[in-house]
Parts: structure tokens; sequence; C-alpha cells
């Protein structure tokens, strides 16, 4: 007799959300507009704007939480300047509170249109973890109109930097097992000259992880176990990035439905690559696809 059977491999994440940047008209942002940094780390926010027409000065005060980050200085960038010298003045006043303005010099210059860099915010992280909102207010653009200007708010996007060991697991290839269909009392692996689907799960976070996995029982169910046995199935996982899976079982550690290392020590963007090796039941009632799903968990040193 044989089963079905379907192995999806699910991580268990924990993300900071990248979420996009909508751009519209006249748009300012300061980007990435979600950043994660270590304690007491420089770091930088350029002010980007989008889609403007002949702008040809621009003012703002930006609120941030200064217990913390502080401010350092800013830069001018590259775009208010084409063709036209400029003059840029920001003061922090009260702490938390940046007050900047710059401007082309004389309407003869004329106003710039596109997209660009006006100017690069230097920040340093504090001694202390947290979420640290930025926000604008007072905000305006200048828009020349011939000689004068039209003043306009435009849409305006600020940063959301996370400071402190951020935690984070991505599966680098591929998330998905296929082990189709398997006869009782048999046994396929990710291996090369197998299923050829070997796993790689990234460290996303900024400090060293320990990587931890477990299994689970099937909703029919199979048991998850370390023997085959009568609705009693195998699942085993090893580390290829540090042993040699090529010769199973050697090497090869059963999983069970709690936590067991994966890994310890993994550093900020390491990768570890993992084999999965399946061993169906001696015997089963359950003759519908199965769910061995796979956990991998990211936890902090």
């Amino acid at each position: 007799m044989s089963s079905n059977k379907r192995g999806n491999l699910q991580l268990f994440i924990i993300f900071a959300l990248a979420a996009p940047v909508l751009v519209f008209a006249q748009t300012v942002y300061l980007e990435p507009q979600y950043l994660e940094v270590q304690r007491n780390t420089n770091f930088s926010l350029p002010l980007t704007i989008d889609s403007v027409t002949n702008l040809f000065g621009v003012n703002f005060n930006l609120n941030y939480n200064s217990s913390l980050i502080s401010y350092i200085n800013s830069t001018e960038g590259n775009f208010l300047n084409q063709g036209c010298q400029t003059s840029m003045m920001i003061t922090e006043n009260p702490v938390g509170k940046i007050i900047f303005g710059i401007t082309r010099l004389g309407a003869s210059c004329g106003g710039v249109s596109g997209s660009g860099t006006i100017a690069t915010l230097n920040f340093k992280s504090l001694n202390q973890d947290g979420i640290a909102d930025t926000s604008f207010s007072n905000n305006s653009l200048c828009i020349l109109n011939g000689t004068n200007c039209d003043y306009v708010t435009g849409t305006w996007v600020p940063a959301t930097i996370t400071v402190g060991d951020v935690v984070s697991v991505s599966i680098v290839s591929d998330g998905s097992i296929d082990y189709g269909v398997m006869p009782l009392n048999s046994w396929k692996s990710t291996l090369p000259d197998n299923l050829n689907d070997w796993q790689v799960v990234r460290n996303n976070g900024n400090t060293n992880v320990s990587f931890n996995i477990k299994g689970q029982n099937t909703a029919c169910p199979w048991i998850l176990s370390s023997n085959q046995g009568s609705e009693q199935y195998v699942h085993q996982f090893c580390n290829a990035t540090d042993y040699n899976c090529s010769t199973p079982p050697a090497n090869y550690i059963s999983l069970t439905t709690d936590y067991q290392n994966l890994k310890t020590n993994v550093s900020a963007n390491g990768v570890v690559d993992f084999h999965l090796r399946l061993g169906t039941p001696t015997a089963t009632e359950c003759y519908v696809p199965q769910s061995v799903d796979v956990t991998i968990q990211a936890v902090k040193l």
C-alpha cells in the first residue's frame, strides 16, 4: 500500500516588516522607511523627493525620540543645487526637533524637476533598546511660479528606527518539500541523489542567534517518533553546514514536537544548509495526504 505525503517547510519568523512606500506627486520621504540598528551605531536617513516640478525650496521640522537616537548633522544632496547655488539652514531646538530649510538662490535659477535627494540626515543610536518614530511638522515645498513661490504641503513619509538586537530568520531555499507518493516502511530524503531539495535558512537579524527545529504529528494522525511503527513516522534533520549528510542515517537526528538545536551561534546574515529525511509508518489507516511541517526558530544568544 502507499500513501501520498507532502511536507511543507514552515518558518517561525520574527520579521521587521519593510512596507513599501507609496509614491504620489510631490512626495518627500526618509529612506529607508523602516531601519534596524544596534545600540551606539551611526546611521543615515536620506531625504528624497519624487515627482516634483519647479521645486525651489524645502522647509520642515523633523521630530524624533531623543531618548533613543541623537542627531549629528546633515549634508546637502545633489538635487536642489543643480545649476544654482543653495543655502541650507539647520538647527535643533529643542533636542529632538530638527528645524530644516534649504532654498535655491535667485529666482533666475528657476526650479528643478524630477526626483532626487534633498539632504542626508545623520544620527547615532543611543544605549537603549526601543522603537524611535519620526514625524514631520510645519513642512512646505516652494514651487516656483514665475518669480514667486506657491507653497504646497505635498506628501511626507517619516521613518521608524528600531534600536537594539533584532532577531529574524528567513528561508532562502525553498520552503517546500514534496515527498510525493511513498510506500509504507520506506524512506526519502532531500539529498541530491533523491529529492535534491535541501533547505537553507538565513539569520536576517543584527545579532548572533541559535537556530532550533521541530516537527509535528500529522492530522490523521501519524505520530512523530524516533522509530517507524504502526501510525508512527520518522522525520530527521542533518545540519549540512557543519556535518556530512550524504550517508544517512549518519549525522541525522530525529525530529520531535519540541525544539532541538539545529545550529548554535549563527552570525548576522549567516546561512545554514540542512537536509531532511522521512520514514513512513509500517502500517496505517491514513491514506490521504499528510502534512509533515517543520518549524525553524531563531533565539538570541
